[in-house]
C-alpha cells in the first residue's frame, strides 16, 4: 500500500509511505530473526524474535501488529515490549537451531 505506515510507541519516530516503511525496515542491518504469527486486538501479529549475541537462543524484539488492506500491509505498529510476549502466549526465548 503506497500510503502504509509504520510505527514504534512510545518513540515519536514513524514512517509513511510505501518506500519510507520499507527502506526503514530493510535498512536495519542484516539482523538474524526468528518470528511466530500471534493475534492481537482481533488483528494479525508478529512476535518477532533477534539472534541474542551470547546464546543460542533467539530474545523478543517487538510485537508488530498489522493492519491489513485486503492482502496488502496498510500499517504496523511495532510494541518493543519484550514483556508482552507471556501475554500473548508466545515463548520467552527460542532455540537457534
Amino acid at each position: 500500500v503506497e500510503d502504509a505506515t509504520f510505527a514504534m510507541p512510545p518513540m515519536p519516530r514513524w514512517f509513511r509511505g510505501r518506500r519510507e516503511v520499507v527502506g526503514f525496515v530493510t535498512g536495519s542491518g542484516r539482523l538474524v530473526l526468528r518470528s511466530i504469527v500471534t493475534s492481537a486486538n482481533g488483528q494479525p501479529a508478529i512476535g518477532c524474535y533477534t539472534r541474542h549475541p551470547r546464546s543460542d537462543t533467539f530474545r523478543p524484539a517487538s510485537l508488530e501488529v498489522l493492519t491489513l488492506d485486503g492482502p496488502l500491509v496498510s500499517g504496523i505498529v511495532a510494541f518493543v515490549f519484550p514483556d508482552l510476549f507471556s501475554r500473548f502466549g508466545l515463548p520467552m526465548s527460542l532455540p537457534a537451531g
